[in-house]
């Protein structure tokens, strides 16, 4: 059997998001949320089911490693962390430093940003992802 390919140097724009290893919703809502044309690109860092503060001071000395994971010739416009707790604690600008440390490859910056567009669409001003901390992710159970 012969199949026919083509290859192809443009890329759809793509993002990069560092999800908790618990966490089982956070990319099928990003694949919802984005358009179609965005590429999500994911790698997840270790984590327990329980939200502590111990928890969370374990996963900044695991972050650096979980954003290296991320493939290496990508060209991610952008790296997101899907943990505000952690963020809150760490520091965002903490976060980025350790998510660099990890994707220290350059960003893309040549491509609009394809979001913008839909949140004008929606009448937004601009965007900020947040996700609520059920009582069952602080647990690790289902109510």
């Amino acid at each position: 059997m012969n199949l026919s390919y083509e290859l192809t140097t443009e890329r759809q724009m793509q993002l990069g998001l560092v999800v908790l290893q618990s966490d089982e919703t956070l990319e099928y809502d990003m694949r919802r949320l984005l358009p179609e044309d965005v590429e999500l690109l994911v790698s997840r860092v270790a984590s327990g089911t329980e939200l502590s503060t111990d928890m969370i001071a374990a996963m900044e000395g695991r972050l650096t490693d979980a954003a290296n994971l991320l493939p290496r010739d990508a060209v991610i416009s952008a790296v997101g962390y899907g943990c505000t707790s952690a963020s809150a604690q760490i520091g965002s600008a903490r976060v980025a430093e350790l998510i660099k440390r990890g994707f220290p490859r350059r960003m893309s910056r040549t491509r609009p940003p394809r979001l913008l567009p839909h949140a004008a669409r929606l009448g937004l001003a601009g965007l900020v992802w947040s996700a609520p901390i059920s009582p069952a992710s602080r647990t690790g159970s289902a109510p």
